[in-house]
């Protein structure tokens, strides 16, 4: 098997998919999942902003599942939000494309061949999913994060390095939970039996906070009614 892919003769052929990426699907940014997180992020930064926006208030008054994308996004300042976003869509996509391509071509020797199955995955397979959960967004939002993350963490568990992957599980549930823990639980089928138990340990121990913190606001009552309701009518592949 191929573990060891020349990167350097990749990276054109890397960027070069992106741009294809975005002129097929094209870039989506402040609409769509973003007007989740944008407004939250923005009254992160200035409190006084959305006063009387209920959603926003009950995102800023309990733990949800947007805290961590949002304050990541409220350390950046809002006149470089657009230039920022392309950056992290563009990091993200790059990191998402790379890993595929590794699986790829790690079961297949020609090069072409592998390009065509990262090709049909990303382009051709885009939009059938049911609820619309895609492998790729054109726009950055947690999930696009996660997968990017998670793809390593398939990888790195694939080729036996536990360790790594159980980290890069654990950050990509703290991106999109449902999306962090479907790739940890794909990641886990690699693993040994006593390795599997080393993963699941390490991964508990890094994402229990965020997901019993997650359940106890947003399954178990200690939020307000309305805001449940909200949340997991706006949001509902998240639950």
């Amino acid at each position: 098997m191929n573990f060891g892919i020349k990167w350097k003769s990749e990276y054109l052929l890397f960027v070069s998919f992106y741009i294809i990426l975005i002129l097929v699907h094209g870039y989506t940014f402040g609409s769509n999942d973003q007007i989740d997180f944008m407004p939250y992020a923005r009254h992160l930064q200035d409190p006084g902003l959305y006063p009387r926006d209920f959603y926003i208030q009950c995102m800023t008054d309990h733990f949800n599942e947007r805290w961590l994308l949002a304050h990541f996004i409220a350390f950046i300042p809002y006149p470089a939000w657009p230039i920022s976003f392309l950056v992290i869509h563009a990091v993200c996509t790059l990191l998402l494309i790379a890993g595929l391509y590794q699986f790829s071509h790690n079961f297949i020797d020609n090069k072409i061949v592998s390009w065509w199955v990262v090709c049909i995955t990303l382009i051709f397979l885009y939009h059938i999913h049911l609820g619309g959960n895609e492998l790729y967004y054109n726009m950055v939002c947690g999930s696009l994060i996660a997968k990017a993350v998670g793809v390593w963490a398939l990888w790195f568990s694939y080729s036996s390095r536990w360790t790594l992957s159980a980290i890069l599980s654990g950050i990509s549930i703290y991106f999109h939970p449902v999306a962090g823990i479907q790739l940890f639980m794909l990641s886990i089928f690699f693993a040994i039996p006593p390795d599997r138990w080393k993963m699941t340990s390490l991964v508990f121990i890094l994402a229990f906070p965020y997901l019993y913190s997650l359940y106890t606001q947003l399954g178990h009552g200690l939020a307000s009614k309305d805001f449940v309701i909200i949340m997991k009518f706006r949001n509902p592949h998240h639950f």
